[in-house]
């Protein structure tokens, strides 16, 4: 009897642990990004707009690095060269963020109102 019991027990807490996953396996998948584009196509005009106002920024911040790089004396310093570095990195995300713009605005003019 005692075993019997033990099984039920032991039973019992494996379906309490189980449960859970399973369900979990089928509920439904949140909806995907590109369902979610579709169904609103100015969705992401906040972001274009706001990835717009950060870039603007960026090169301003970009703009007081070339002219501190000015102010750092030697070009042939460690120094000197590590500021370019930074700076063309910087360009380089720039420039890759003004094409990701450029395609949001394309992607955006495409989508049917």
């Amino acid at each position: 009897m005692l075993i019997c019991r033990f099984c039920f027990l032991a039973l019992f807490v494996t379906t309490l642990c189980w449960a859970p996953l399973v369900a979990a396996q089928h509920e439904s998948p949140p909806p995907s990004k590109a369902a979610t584009r579709t169904s609103e196509p100015n969705a992401d005009r906040p972001e274009i707009e706001a990835m717009k106002t950060d870039l603007q920024r960026m090169r301003a911040l970009l703009s007081q690095m070339q002219t501190n790089l000015a102010f750092v004396g030697n070009n042939t310093s460690p120094l000197n060269h590590q500021f370019q570095l930074e700076i063309d990195m910087w360009r380089v995300l720039i420039d890759q963020m003004e094409r990701r713009v450029l395609r949001m605005e394309q992607n955006q003019a495409k989508s049917p109102k």
